[in-house]
């Protein structure tokens, strides 16, 4: 087994409890980071060791040092805090995460996986008066374009079949939660009544497909959640409306640097994250405005295929930049 040992952070939490029953049943030897006896117990439960702290305790090397730990799960996060303390959010998910890839230097670490939460920071409050209708949308396509039955579901499904790891319901428990939660965390409201119309996928796999959601929320608001992991050519299509008495905002995943702010009352606005009227987000960004958070990565993919090119004598074509392009520019 390449990585015997693993360090996970967040494995009670909605992403991290299906990774972390994954890697116990692939036979991994799994340390997890527990801030309560609850948590204790749960991990305990499924055999693996407990790590006692947060993401700040200056003890988890101690704990960790002679564990041979080979990989670390770095999946702990928080967004619901930020609407009224944003500080909040950066302090655990950005400080946060430093701390770890600072212990997973100090362990020496071969591999450091890292997830994060889709959330996004808007208009302030009142721009768009009160909050009276939410529309959000996250819908996927599991199956890869593939007709699924019962003899290959386990195959291309995995795990998401498995409801003692998924739970219940896995399109409600897996990406439903996630819309929701953006809805409360947008808006600023609960929800207080429901109804949903929920479909399993076929009378031979087991497992809830897609999910419409009418949601009435406090303050007089009405929303609906519509969550699908079966819909073809669906690929991690989240997107949030939310309109109130003065106008909207919009947000697609897919196109993240940008909030559509539609006033009531005059021009469209695209706000583009760390410019102008969404300075705000200065905080939370990491280049300046004008580049998509992508654009470090992208010249990492430049610098890892002249790295294999210079490790290697063979005549594979390598994708970067040479001298004749750089004269040419």
């Amino acid at each position: 087994m390449k990585f015997k040992n693993i360090f996970i952070t967040g494995s009670t939490g909605v992403v991290g409890k299906p990774i972390f029953l994954k890697l116990i049943n692939q036979g991994h030897n799994v340390f997890a980071l527990s801030r309560n006896t609850k948590n204790e117990d749960f991990i305990r439960t499924n055999k693996a060791e407990v790590v006692n702290g947060d993401l700040f305790s200056e003890n988890i090397y101690s704990q960790l040092k002679d564990k041979s730990i080979d990989a670390i799960f770095h999946v702990a996060g928080a967004n619901q805090k930020c609407q009224k303390d944003p500080s909040s959010m950066h302090k655990t998910n950005i400080e946060g995460t430093k701390k770890i890839l600072e212990l997973g230097n100090n362990l020496q670490i071969k591999k450091f996986i890292y997830t994060s939460s889709a959330v996004t920071l808007g208009e302030q409050k009142g721009k768009i008066g009160n909050v009276e209708y939410i529309n959000v949308e996250y819908v996927q396509d599991w199956t890869d374009g593939n007709k699924i039955s019962k003899k290959n579901s386990k195959k291309i499904f995995k795990w998401k079949v498995d409801k003692k790891i998924v739970g219940i319901s896995a399109v409600l428990n897996e990406i439903g939660s996630h819309a929701y939660h953006l809805a409360i965390y947008i808006s600023g409201l609960k929800g207080e009544k429901l109804i949903a119309d929920v479909n399993k996928y076929s009378k031979d796999v087991d497992m809830d497909n897609n999910a419409q959601v009418l949601v009435n929320f406090n303050k007089g608001a009405k929303g609906i959640v519509w969550t699908c992991v079966t819909a073809k050519g669906g690929v991690y299509g989240l997107r949030i409306r939310v309109y109130g008495s003065k106008g909207s905002l919009e947000w697609v995943q897919n196109d993240p640097n940008y909030l559509k702010f539609n006033p009531s009352k005059g021009a469209v606005k695209f706000l583009e994250r760390g410019y102008t009227n969404a300075n705000f987000s200065k905080k939370f960004s990491r280049i300046k405005f004008g580049h998509p958070e992508g654009y470090l990565d992208a010249f990492a993919n430049i610098y890892k295929e002249f790295s294999d090119y210079l490790k290697t004598n063979t005549k594979k074509r390598f994708y970067f930049p040479n001298e004749d392009e750089g004269l040419e520019t």
